[in-house]
């Protein structure tokens, strides 16, 4: 039985931005070599790929550098490289921890990541105030300089639960992403693990960001709405008929998996941005070109 267990915790770091870090624990029914490798070599079977310069000071993804390489027990990159980095984050540490449990059959996971979500772009000054208020003397001007003030503190305190609200939602996204990635994982080790993988990874049109666009692609893809974790499901889309068993199913995400693939939808709509999908493929004889063409296409009719 898998076991899961979170903790995310955020705190002010000034106008910098603010720290974060979220961190999982679990168990999963695979020896801690196989589940090293998932989190070195085998990325592009769960969550996009990766490569690392397996070395302290090596390489990695995002102009990251590894700070801990001991395998198969713990792995840890930083990255404070603002360019390689997405937008809304100044910088990110990740480190997994490995232990074996069960004589070694089995493994105990620890996966934390965090950083330092970049703060908002400021809203743009108030104009100053007129002459006459400025300059005005006695009784009425100094009133008139405190309802100025009172306004500038008020549209301060507007601008800093705006900068909160920012962060809090920031946080909930990379939080409920970390969740739905380390299922993917599960997944992927449960069922593909070490077999060769073609990755696939696309963004909607622009036009799917509406409230109800993660809606409409469950509809489209013929998905019932009562249908729930552990169904199985025959569906059209991108000209594939897919057999597949819905291995997770939220709000914000959509986790079919078929004999030779791990089909991952993204409502990242939710979070103000185009709903996306992932394919990871390992079917032999795959064909990434075909497979992109297909789903672009079928995106591209959907959000028309």
């Amino acid at each position: 039985m898998t076991m899961d267990s979170g903790t995310g915790s955020d705190s002010d770091s000034g106008s910098s931005g603010r720290e974060f870090e979220i961190v999982r624990e679990f168990e999963v029914d695979s020896p801690p070599r196989d589940v090293w490798e998932a989190f070195t070599t085998g990325t592009g079977g769960w969550l996009w790929p990766m490569v690392y310069e397996p070395r302290v000071g090596g390489d990695a993804a995002r102009d990251a550098v590894v700070t801990v390489w001991d395998p198969p027990r713990r792995l840890a990159i930083r990255s404070d490289r603002l360019g390689a980095l997405p937008p809304e984050r100044n910088a990110a540490h990740l480190e997994h921890r490995i232990e074996p449990r069960d004589g070694g059959r089995r493994s105990w996971v620890r996966h934390a990541h965090g950083g330092t979500f970049a703060p908002g772009p400021p809203d743009a000054p108030e104009a100053p105030g007129p002459r006459g208020v400025r300059g005005a003397r006695g009784l009425q001007g100094a009133a008139a300089r405190r309802q100025v003030t009172r306004a500038s503190r008020a549209a301060q305190a507007a601008q800093t639960a705006r900068a909160a609200q920012d962060w809090d939602d920031q946080y909930e996204a990379a939080s409920k992403h970390t969740d739905f990635y380390l299922h993917s994982l599960r997944q992927y080790l449960t069922y593909f693990a070490g077999r060769p993988v073609t990755f696939t990874a696309l963004d909607a049109p622009a036009a799917a960001v509406d409230a109800a666009a993660f809606v409409r692609l469950a509809q489209e893809l013929g998905l019932p709405d009562d249908a729930s974790e552990g169904a199985r499901v025959r569906l059209g889309a991108a000209a594939t008929e897919l057999d597949a068993v819905i291995d997770f199913r939220t709000t914000y995400f959509i986790g079919l998996r078929t004999e030779d693939a791990l089909y991952r939808f993204f409502g990242r709509n939710h979070f103000g941005r185009p709903v996306a999908l992932s394919i990871h493929d390992f079917a032999p004889g795959a064909d990434a070109k075909g497979t992109e063409a297909a789903w672009h296409d079928w995106l591209t009719r959907l959000y028309a």
